[in-house]
């Protein structure tokens, strides 16, 4: 048997479904309607799932969410909202929202992406970087009232922190979350000659 811990070895929660200081949760991308039980046995059951859904989706994403937590998973959903992102940050879009998070108040743990990869997408016309860190402040602010337990996470691609993409990522950063997740893709290939790992 493990030792206790003494009270200043007890890491706290930094945000809901925090590991915890040193450790990692394992992550499978599953199609919309995939049960974590169908997944071929690995030699480490994923701990974390991670599903894209669209914004009329809400009723299967919170089954599938209610299946992951008895799973013991942790969720990790994306949608896209409907209209701009400057209309969600306004409050006009707070019945979709308030629907979103009733159906991901559950006892365990998810993580909520909001349209993430978004810098291909900026429109202008309400749809721009700033009203895109608004909406997950605003999404944040209701979920700590209607969902407590969802931590909403701002999704950005890797492609943006590559001076090369000549982008300012501090135009997507959201300062007020705790957390910032970042889409990697490996552009290596074995069957090219002089591609980049």
């Amino acid at each position: 048997t493990k030792p206790t811990p003494s009270p200043s070895e007890t890491p706290t929660s930094r945000f809901p479904g925090d590991p915890g200081a040193g450790s990692l949760l394992l992550g499978i991308s599953l199609s919309i309607s995939a049960a974590l039980a169908d997944v071929p046995e690995l030699a480490s059951p994923p701990s974390l799932t991670r599903r894209f859904y669209r914004a009329h989706q809400t009723g299967l994403m919170s089954a599938m969410v209610r299946a992951d937590a008895e799973a013991g998973a942790v969720s990790f959903v994306s949608m896209k909202p409907p209209g701009k992102w400057s209309e969600v940050a306004a409050g006009d879009r707070d019945g979709w929202v308030d629907d979103v998070l009733d159906g991901l108040a559950t006892e365990a743990p998810v993580f909520l992406a909001l349209h993430h990869e978004p810098e291909n997408d900026h429109s202008g016309g309400g749809s721009v970087p700033a009203s895109w860190r608004e909406m997950h402040v605003r999404v944040a602010t209701r979920a700590a009232r209607i969902a407590p337990l969802v931590q909403v996470v701002p999704v950005l691609m890797q492609w943006t922190f590559d001076p090369s993409s000549k982008r300012d990522p501090a135009e997507w950063l959201v300062d007020d979350l705790p957390l910032l997740g970042v889409d990697m893709y490996n552009p290596w290939r074995a069957d090219v000659a002089g591609s980049r790992w």
